[in-house]
C-alpha cells in the first residue's frame, strides 16, 4: 500500500512558503492574519459585480495565493506570488482576469515575484516595505478622521518611526545609507555630485520607470537605471523607485572608485535621459539635488551645470 502523502501535493511551494512567513511576521504586528490559497469568490462578492459569465466562473475556480484579514475577518488585502509560470500567455490571461476582479471589487491586490522577497535594502525586502506602508497609512487615516493629525498633513512613509518589529531610526526610509555614503564620496573628492539626478515617469504599461545619474567630474557621469511593475496596490511607486535609484547608484559609483567601471560621457547620459522620456511620453518629473521640477530638455555643461529648456 502507496504511502498516502505520494499521493498528494504541497499546498505551498518552497517560494510561496517563504512568502508566507513573511507576510506572517509583519501582519502580526497590526493585528490582521494571513490567510493561504483562498478561493476567489470566498473573497470576492460575485454576484455584487457587473462581470460576464466567464468572468463569474473564473472567481469560483480561481483562489489568490494569500489573504490578508482584519480581528473581524474581513479581507484588507490578496497577494500573489508571479513566479516564472506567470510569463505564458495562458497565465497572463489569468493574471488579467483576476486584477479585473479584484479592480471591481476595489480589492487591493499585490503581484510579487522572487525579487521583492530577496533583495534588501536596509535589511528590508520590498514586500515587507508594501505591507508596512500600508498598515501605517491605514492608521494615520484613522488618525487624522480622529482628529488627532491634521487633515492637511501629508503621509511620508520615509518619516514614520518607530516601526513595528523594525529596528533602527526612519526604517522605512530605505535611501538614508546610500545618500549618506554618496555624500562621503563627494567629500572625499571622488565625486561632484553629492546627490543624483532622477528620471522617473510611467511606461504605457504604466509601470514606472527610472534613470539615475551622478556627476564623477564637469565631463563624466555614472548612470543606473531601474522599474517598479504596475500595482493593484496603493504604494508610493515614485518615491520608493527614487530610493532603490539611490541603491544602484551608490553602487555604480563604488565600482567606479574600486576602479572595476567606467562612466559615461555626458552626451550619452543625455542621450539616455531623452529615451526615458521617450519612453514615458515626456510625462514625468526630474529630481536635481532636492527640487523636483517638470523635464522639458535637458542638457549640462560645466558653466550652467544640468539645464532645462522650457520653451
Amino acid at each position: 500500500m502507496a504511502e498516502p502523502r505520494k499521493k498528494l501535493k504541497r499546498v505551498l511551494n518552497l517560494s510561496e512558503e517563504r512568502t508566507r512567513r513573511q507576510l506572517d511576521a509583519i501582519c502580526h504586528n497590526y493585528g490582521a492574519t494571513v490567510h493561504a490559497k483562498v478561493r476567489v469568490a470566498d473573497v470576492v462578492d460575485l454576484d455584487a459585480l457587473e462581470i460576464l459569465p466567464a468572468e463569474y466562473s473564473f472567481g469560483l475556480r480561481a483562489h489568490f495565493d494569500f489573504v490578508v484579514v482584519d480581528d473581524d475577518h474581513r479581507p484588507l488585502f490578496a497577494v500573489e506570488f508571479d513566479g516564472p509560470t506567470h510569463r505564458s500567455r495562458k497565465q497572463r490571461r489569468r493574471d488579467a482576469s483576476k486584477n479585473r476582479l479584484c479592480r471591481l471589487a476595489e480589492l487591493p491586490l499585490i503581484r510579487i515575484n522572487a525579487n521583492h522577497v530577496v533583495s534588501r535594502y536596509r535589511g528590508m525586502d520590498l514586500l515587507s516595505w508594501f505591507v508596512h506602508v500600508w498598515f501605517l497609512r491605514q492608521g494615520f487615516w484613522d488618525a487624522q478622521e480622529a482628529g488627532i493629525v491634521p487633515m492637511d498633513e501629508i503621509f511620508d512613509p520615509a518619516w514614520t518611526c518607530p516601526v513595528g518589529g523594525r529596528p533602527g531610526t526612519f526604517p522605512l526610509w530605505l535611501s538614508l545609507e546610500p545618500a549618506a555614503d554618496i555624500r562621503e564620496f563627494a567629500a572625499a573628492g571622488r565625486c561632484v555630485d553629492d546627490a543624483p539626478g532622477q528620471w522617473l515617469g510611467d511606461d504605457t504599461r504604466g509601470n514606472t520607470i527610472g534613470v539615475a545619474w551622478l556627476l564623477v567630474d564637469d565631463e563624466r557621469a555614472l548612470v543606473a537605471k531601474s522599474a517598479i511593475r504596475a500595482q493593484l496596490f496603493p504604494i508610493f511607486e515614485d518615491q520608493l523607485l527614487e530610493e532603490i535609484l539611490y541603491f544602484e547608484i551608490r553602487d555604480e559609483l563604488r565600482s567606479f572608485v574600486e576602479g572595476r567601471s567606467q562612466p559615461c560621457e555626458l552626451p550619452e547620459i543625455t542621450r539616455t535621459i531623452r529615451k526615458f522620456v521617450e519612453a514615458t511620453g515626456q510625462f514625468g518629473s526630474i529630481r536635481t539635488g532636492s527640487m523636483w521640477v517638470p523635464w522639458a530638455r535637458c542638457g549640462y555643461n560645466p558653466e550652467r551645470g544640468w539645464y532645462y529648456d522650457w520653451t
